[in-house]
């Protein structure tokens, strides 16, 4: 999928700044592939635990639940924020934003004035 260019806003002590991100939706093949990494790696994980004395009773089962309790969560996440770029309100500097999972606000502190910023889509209206 092609990557979106969205408005983004802060708002912190009266001021507003914008910026923007990019953006692409995750494809089902992409989804599918993230979720089977996350279970496959706790799953493994559960494996080897099994050979931990006293532990084997506990982190097996727990480490098999979480795999699907996160394999589940990781399916869920429809979009992936390529990069973006957003002056900071307290002190203008910019403030670069990483490649990771999308989810508004996207909270983060500023690497300038170690002001903590909560940036969303401008598109939310909120």
């Amino acid at each position: 999928m092609e990557p979106t260019k969205i408005a983004l806003k802060c708002e912190k002590f009266g001021e507003t700044t914008h910026g923007f991100a990019l953006r692409r939706d995750l494809t089902r093949g992409e989804r599918g592939l993230r979720a089977g990494k996350v279970v496959g790696i706790l799953w493994v994980v559960a494996a080897f635990t099994i050979f931990i004395p006293i532990l084997h009773f506990i982190l097996p089962p727990l480490l098999l639940l979480g795999g699907i309790g996160f394999g589940i969560t990781t399916w869920m996440e429809n979009g992936m924020m390529l990069g973006g770029e957003i002056p900071c309100p307290s002190c203008k500097k910019p403030i670069v934003l990483p490649q990771e999972t999308e989810s508004w606000p996207y909270a983060c502190r500023c690497p300038s004035c170690h002001t903590d910023l909560s940036i969303q889509a401008a598109s939310e209206g909120k």
